[in-house]
């Protein structure tokens, strides 16, 4: 793979977000620098916001303004004029600013530093802060309206005045300590965990359903346990299926659950490693087995 470096701006980016031009805009610790695909512009933070550490997240909402999140609370360019917002003036309840997203509503999000995730409509603000989680550094936007957040307590989905906290309790998730978040074009989230690799949620939408203001819903903790010549699947939640797949990816094997609480399934397998990819709903499992 070659690597082509077309500008140096900084030795630290902490984020990157484009328009709907294609321009691709920057925050860095000297401001904010965008590229209108042939020529690089920068925006000295001593003359838009003075006084910030570094921009340290920015997106843009669909009329085109671009948000910045500093340390100084949070700044909106429309192309010409730069507006300010912070704790002084009401806006928002806290200046420690990490990222910045906007949702599909246009709402503008911002990951704070003792305010948890704060939802701003350009006038009034929100606060959140689930479970008493109040230092949220990467948030993520996807299609259908909600707000993820990565934390070091799990990872946060927002929706509306809802959240519902995931984390190794109530999920498959392999660490609490979220750092990064990705939403793909099929709707499936990827956590970047700080310690253990990564985790996959594909579509939470049927399990997670809240039903009241600031309240979570536990999500099922699914289990395979291999006694030959049968595994045993734990925490099943309503119908699914459970295949089995060799090292070259057939399916050599496909259950079909009914029933909640425990399954044993009989196999009739070849000695060998295989996988065995569970599927209730649109929770999914994928665990090596060792067959002997």
């Amino acid at each position: 793979m070659r690597a082509i470096f077309v500008a140096r701006l900084n030795k630290e980016i902490n984020d990157i977000a484009e328009d709907s031009r294609g321009w691709i805009w920057i925050a860095h610790r000297e401001g904010v620098s965008y590229s209108d695909g042939s020529v690089w512009h920068q925006l000295d933070k001593n003359t838009t916001f003075s006084g910030a550490e570094s921009a340290r997240g920015v997106a843009v909402d669909s009329a085109g303004n671009v948000w910045v999140a500093t340390n100084k609370g949070a700044f909106r360019y429309d192309g010409t004029t730069w507006s300010s917002f912070d704790s002084a003036k009401g806006n928002i309840p806290s200046n420690y600013l990490f990222d910045v997203a906007v949702d599909s509503s246009g709402a503008i999000w911002f990951g704070s530093l003792y305010a948890g995730a704060i939802r701003f409509d350009g006038k009034t603000s929100q606060s959140f802060t689930p479970k008493g989680i109040t230092d949220i550094r990467t948030l993520a936007a996807d299609r259908f309206g909600n707000v993820w957040a990565a934390t070091d307590s799990g990872a946060i989905k927002f929706t509306k005045d809802q959240w519902i906290v995931y984390d190794t309790a109530n999920s498959e998730l392999s660490s609490n300590r979220i750092g990064s978040i990705a939403i793909g074009r099929d709707g499936s989230k990827w956590f970047g965990t700080k310690f253990n690799g990564i985790a996959q949620l594909i579509d939470d939408d049927s399990v997670a359903t809240t039903t009241g203001s600031n309240s979570t819903v536990p999500l099922p903790r699914i289990s395979i346990a291999v006694t030959s010549p049968t595994i045993t699947i734990s925490g099943v939640y309503g119908s699914g299926t459970v295949d089995i797949v060799d090292l070259r990816g057939r399916v050599i094997a496909n259950h079909r659950i009914e029933a909640a609480g425990a399954a044993a399934i009989p196999l009739a397998l070849a000695p060998g490693i295989y996988a065995a990819r569970v599927q209730f709903g649109t929770h999914l499992l994928i665990q090596k087995i060792l067959w002997q």
